[in-house]
């Protein structure tokens, strides 16, 4: 089964996207055989997350703007809880989904969106530095030796500047006071931006979204 094959069955598989489920899913009657072989897919296959991205994008981009513009660029991070320590990246460290610093993994993304829908165009697994300076535990995962350790800010202004060179259609670029306390602001006001205070706002925690005072920002390519 191709990789296409192999995505249409994991999006019809209810419940978790692991691989034990989509087996039993994409093969009933050989479940354990499905498993081994989505294993070396998923994890010893020659197939370029890069390259499945840059599909997506050229599926899903036009798609999007027929409902309208690209309004926004959205810096984020996403956690996934995990149990255990032998997943790459997986540490204590806090995790979105849970409200708390949890054993998990970290992912940073770059999406597009406007009102009607987004898309994740650029997506990188965070590599805690206790991973980075393992070398013990770099081989036994199959890290590249040009991976190393970058904070979740540099991660998302390396897609940042990707997203620039490879001419993405522009937004304002939204992003939380964990990335916007960073360079990555210094670099938008230095190489990109135009100032719209009037439309700078923050959100307290149960309160509605007020004034920020002028500082600055956002920026709009």
């Amino acid at each position: 089964m191709n990789g296409i094959g192999r995505a249409r069955r994991a999006m019809a598989c209810g419940g978790r996207k692991s691989v034990e489920p989509m087996a039993a899913v994409m093969a009933p009657e050989r479940t354990a055989a499905q498993h081994q072989s989505l294993l070396h897919f998923v994890g010893s296959g020659g197939w370029s997350d890069e390259k499945v991205l840059g599909k997506i994008r050229e599926m899903v981009v036009p798609a999007i703007e027929r409902q309208g513009a690209v309004e926004a660029w959205i810096i984020d991070d996403t956690g996934f809880p995990k149990q255990g320590r032998h997943s790459v990246g997986v540490a204590r460290q806090y995790c979105g989904q849970l409200g708390k610093q949890d054993n998990c993994q970290v992912a940073v993304s770059l999406s597009i969106a406007n009102h009607h829908a987004s898309l994740p165009v650029a997506y990188r697994l965070y590599l805690p530095k206790e991973w980075a300076e393992d070398c013990d535990r770099r081989r036994k995962v199959g890290i590249p030796a040009e991976v190393g350790f970058r904070t979740k800010p540099e991660i998302a202004l390396e897609q940042l500047r990707w997203a620039c060179a490879s001419d993405l259609p522009r937004g304002v670029v939204l992003m939380d006071a964990g990335y916007g306390a960073h360079l990555i602001m210094a670099w938008l006001q230095q190489q990109l931006a135009r100032e719209r205070p009037d439309t700078f706002t923050q959100t307290a925690p149960d309160r509605n979204p007020n004034p920020l005072q002028r500082r600055g920002g956002p920026y709009i390519f």
